[in-house]
């Protein structure tokens, strides 16, 4: 009896081992007010006021924009800026064309658990553009 119970409890920590090694799974919906971000993967149009970002292969990240930047649904390549490498609400910018639309929300997209999650849409292109505190000093 006591054998079994051994097994058990080595079985159990075993597990919680496994869950403790891996990272929490992020909570969807849930906002941020900055993420970090190295390079960009793609990203593809919701409509005039959000899309999607890829910061990662799997990454995904939800931005809304204001004012509104109508071009986000025709354009096929955008530029996000950053500040040392990360992107923040209410600092950064989605560049299009000539027009700038101000970051005022970051999340994790809901995505339905039937469906496929999407993919960067195939040749929309995202640049990050990452400022400097030297090129922050220089603007002021």
């Amino acid at each position: 009896m006591k054998v079994k119970q051994r097994l058990i409890f080595l079985m159990m920590s075993v597990q919680g081992l496994t869950w403790a090694d891996q990272p929490p799974a992020p909570d969807e919906g849930v906002q941020r007010t900055q993420i970090r971000a190295a390079q960009l993967y793609g990203w593809r149009p919701i409509d005039s006021e959000h899309l999607l970002l890829w910061t990662g292969k799997e990454e995904v990240w939800r931005l809304a924009v204001m004012p509104p930047c109508p071009p986000l649904e025709r354009a096929r390549h955008i530029t996000v800026t950053a500040d040392r490498r990360h992107i923040k609400v209410g600092r950064d910018r989605v560049q299009i064309e000539d027009q700038e639309c101000l970051i005022r929300e970051l999340a994790f997209p809901d995505f339905p658990e039937h469906k496929k999650r999407p993919t960067p849409k195939k040749g929309y292109m995202a640049t990050l553009f990452v400022e400097s505190p030297a090129d922050q000093k220089g603007s002021k």
